[in-house]
């Protein structure tokens, strides 16, 4: 069976990354590697504690190259895919600045933990 080609991907400072480009990344053995470590390392999911379907979060949001592939364990959290869903769903809300989801109390309190960390 063929060995599938590395993919690689070069970037400079001051780099715009569209979702595509984003989407390669994710497909580098270097993203891969990370994101399997954080997992093997946190275990569950950091907002509700599912142990099941885990996924990484980047904490910050951005565009930019530099900050997309910079990766510093503490620029990522690991969340279960129905947390990860969720919380781009909120933080779409808010951005759109129309009908904001708002959170019930527990879960406000939550997210206002988890972001503060962020």
């Amino acid at each position: 069976m063929a060995k599938k080609k590395e993919i690689v991907i070069t970037w400079k400072v001051g780099d715009v990354w569209s979702s595509a480009d984003k989407t390669r990344w994710r497909k580098t053995k270097d993203w891969k590697d990370h994101r399997n470590n954080l997992i093997k390392e946190k275990k569950v999911c950091e907002l509700c504690g599912y142990e099941k379907r885990l996924t990484v979060h980047h904490k910050v949001q951005s565009n930019l190259a530099e900050d997309y592939v910079n990766l510093k364990n503490s620029r990522f959290k690991v969340l279960c895919s129905g947390c990860h869903r969720y919380l781009h769903r909120v933080w779409a809300s808010y951005v759109r600045k129309k009908d904001p989801i708002k959170p019930d109390k527990r879960l406000e309190k939550i997210l206002n933990d988890f972001f503060e960390e962020c």
